[in-house]
């Protein structure tokens, strides 16, 4: 071995030959332990040569693993490291440090405006949905009352728009308004046809089948087809000029014709298309009567002769020729309407506005124009044209509709109506191929209650819709009836752009005659009662609508009934004779009580209560309290007279609280043998010496349909005062006045009075 010293004074000892390695064992065990440790100390030496020689850049340190095996292995033997090298692992870790700290500073900063930034968009969101939830609620209560002024003209848009507000805000009050007012005019609809019309529809007519309509949009007429379901196609009439009146459709839906002016009618074949084909003279020729007979093949119009009167102008469009009897000679003037019967034979026409007395519906035979009949101005001539309807007011002051022969004028049925008078019957007619008429039930609400009288076998159906402002009492003429299923029918009507489909149910109480009854729900809602003071107190099955139960009329008139699952109670009699309280089981009516009211001797009868449990029945009449044993008819005990001092008799007979005329109250009255809670909800008051009558129905009727506000109001007849409290009934003779709030049920259906 050769012993070294180097320029830095460092002594070093190098083998003298290579066999040694090979050849002394304990070297090659020392050189086999330090090679990792010399092949890391020789890469550091290296590294340093090269961060010297770039002048010391911190770029050329060690960092990530070869500092950190470094650190690890060199420190141990330090001895064994050259000094420069230690330094340079030093300057190594110190750059690494101070990198370390400067990363945390920068990951701390970016930490703070995260978490600040987070903080704000929080605070954004949270200012930006406290913003859209007072846009919502501003938005709601606006889409409210847009709906409720959007109703009267267009109820689908009124629906559509109280549902957005109710999806934006389900809490608001006006919106819960809107859209319950919206619930109740459309709760009978079944479908709607939306936006077959550019504008609100006002003409209107269909065919026969209600297959197809016919309506005019800004002076040019609109084919519609695939009524009643849809999908609904527009058709616009090709060629048509701006000054079409009138315009009619066949009832086949083949054909359209139409006047221009006063000088030439025009024809359109639907089933092939292409513009009108002018059927008239050229402009100048005589003048034309506003008014046009439409069938199927045969189309009739007037045109004014040299004599002052018309002649009748026939043309067969199905043969493209003048029909036979073209030329008959008509004088009549001003005629607003005009029709064939169906076997060509005759004509029918109209003179004068059917609102005016002077008005006549006269028919001519075709050829000779020989009269055959004439009727007042206000009848309906009925498909397929051989019978007119004609309205009369019967000795009892009702309306009823007459149907008679065209030719002849013999009476074939009356079926009754609700108005008592006849001047608007001939608005009342349906269009399509049905002979019904419509009247409206009541005043003008938030919506109507319709009966329809089907003018070929009297029966009746009711139907609730939503209010029209284009029309008052010619309801009919905007509504087509269709047949439907189980004895119900389709009714069509048009509403702002749109077409409702509604469902008109029958009314089971139509046979009873007479005004509309009185109607009671039992309880359990199986049990329709219909009392009346002239036709007596039937019970109908609410599912079958079949009469279960019938009671005579009562001597004197009924003051009071009251309807609970069971039974029905009724109170009758005078305040000076007294009253007799009577039970019958539902839904027989079989009597099962029978009991005088008891009452102060010489006295006359005010004020009455009654209410009942299922083991007991009591009555309280101006402070007489009085019970009685249901299974055996025999008093509990002697009446007790509360009121035994003037005043408290001076207000048990003077008429008690409102609450108990005319107000709603409802009472809680406990058993003590049963121990069961009898719950009365009072209804409302009847006159028996005033002149109006409201009709009442239990609160809440138990129909399914939640009570609605709408208009409401009183019919002109006596009745006896009384309020029906559920299992009581409140009876007064000095309720003259009609309630404050009234209601109505008819078909299943409830309906609140207003002031």
């Amino acid at each position: 071995m050769v012993v070294e010293r180097g320029p830095d004074g460092q002594e070093t000892i190098q083998l003298a030959h290579q066999a040694l390695i090979a050849h002394w064992p304990r070297l090659r065990d020392w050189l086999t332990e330090d090679r990792d440790f010399i092949a890391l100390r020789d890469q550091v030496g290296q590294q340093r040569e090269r961060w010297e020689a770039t002048g010391r850049d911190d770029g050329a340190l060690l960092r990530g693993a070869a500092l950190a095996t470094a650190l690890d292995r060199l420190p141990g033997r330090a001895a064994d490291v050259p000094a420069s090298d230690i330094e340079f692992v030093q300057r190594s870790r110190t750059r690494q440090r101070r990198e370390v700290r400067r990363w945390r500073v920068v990951t701390a900063v970016l930490a703070v405006i995260t978490l600040a930034a987070g903080l704000l968009a929080v605070v954004a969101v949270n200012r930006g949905n406290a913003l859209g939830d007072q846009l919502d609620l501003a938005n709601a209560e606006l889409l409210a009352q847009t709906s409720l002024r959007t109703a009267p003209s267009d109820p689908v848009a009124a629906t559509q728009l109280a549902l957005a507000g109710w999806r934006l805000d389900p809490e608001n009050a006006s919106v819960r308004a809107a859209l319950l007012h919206q619930y109740v005019a459309m709760r009978s609809v079944e479908g709607v046809l939306a936006g077959v019309a550019t504008e609100p529809i006002l003409p209107f007519n269909v065919s026969d089948d209600g297959h197809t309509a016919l309506l005019v949009e800004s002076g040019t007429p609109v084919v519609l087809t695939g009524l009643p379901l849809g999908p609904v196609h527009r058709h616009v009439l090709p060629g048509a000029p701006p000054d079409l009146r009138p315009v009619n459709l066949s009832g086949n839906a083949r054909r359209v014709v139409a006047v221009e002016g006063q000088a030439r009618v025009l024809l359109w074949d639907l089933t092939t298309g292409g513009g009108p084909q002018v059927l008239s003279g050229p402009a100048g020729d005589a003048p034309i009567e506003q008014a046009i007979a439409l069938t199927d093949d045969l189309v009739g119009w007037l045109e004014a002769d040299s004599s002052g009167g018309n002649r009748l102008r026939i043309w067969d469009a199905a043969a493209g020729r003048a029909a036979p009897h073209d030329g008959t000679p008509v004088p009549e003037r001003g005629v607003t309407g005009l029709g064939l019967t169906a076997d060509g034979g005759s004509l029918v026409l109209r003179t004068g506005e059917p609102d005016r007395p002077e008005s006549r519906l006269v028919v001519r035979r075709l050829g000779d124009g020989a009269e055959l009949g004439s009727f007042p101005g206000a009848s309906l001539p009925l498909l397929p044209g051989d019978r007119v309807a004609t309205c009369e007011v019967d000795p009892s002051g009702r309306a009823q509709a007459v149907v008679r022969n065209l030719i002849g004028g013999e009476e074939l049925r009356r079926v009754p109506l609700l108005a008592g008078d006849c001047d608007r019957f001939s608005l009342s007619g349906t269009l399509g191929g049905s002979n019904h008429v419509a009247e409206r039930i009541g005043p003008p609400g938030d919506y109507d209650v319709v009966r329809i009288s089907n003018l070929d076998d009297g029966t009746v159906l009711e139907v609730t819709i939503p209010p029209d402002p284009t029309s008052s009492s010619d309801i009919g003429s905007r509504m087509v009836v269709l047949p439907g299923a189980h004895g119900t029918s389709t009714v069509l009507i048009p509403r702002g752009t749109s077409i409702l489909r509604v469902r008109a149910e029958p009314n089971p109480y139509a046979s009873l005659g007479g005004d509309p009854p009185d109607l009671t729900l039992s309880d359990d809602g199986r049990t329709l009662v219909a009392a009346d003071t002239q036709q007596g107190t039937t019970a109908f099955d609410r599912a079958t609508a079949a009469p279960v139960g019938r009671l005579d009329p009562i001597a004197p008139p009924a003051s009071g009934r009251s309807v609970v699952a069971e039974r029905l109670s009724i109170l009758a009699g005078t305040s000076r004779d007294g009253l007799v309280l009577s039970e019958y089981e539902l839904p027989s009516l079989a009597a099962t009580f029978s009991t005088p009211v008891p009452r102060r001797p010489g006295e006359p009868v005010r004020t009455v209560a009654v209410a009942s449990t299922d083991e007991h029945v009591f009555t309280f009449g101006d402070g007489v309290l009085a019970a009685w044993d249901r299974a055996t008819g025999a008093p509990v005990g002697p009446p007790v007279d509360l009121a035994t001092t003037p005043a408290a008799r001076a207000g048990s007979r003077g008429g008690s609280p409102s609450s108990s005329r005319h107000g709603a109250a409802t009472t809680r009255q406990r058993s003590s043998s049963s121990g069961r809670t009898a719950r009365s909800s009072c209804g409302t008051s009847r006159s028996d010496s005033g002149s109006r009558r409201c009709r009442t129905s239990p609160a809440g009727s138990r129909s399914g349909s939640p009570p609605t506000p709408t208009a409401g109001g009183c019919s002109s007849r006596p009745r006896s005062a009384s309020r029906r409290c559920g299992t009581s009934t409140v009876w007064s003779s000095s309720a003259h006045r009609c309630p404050r709030r009234a209601s109505s049920y008819r078909s299943g259906s409830p309906r609140t009075g207003g002031p």
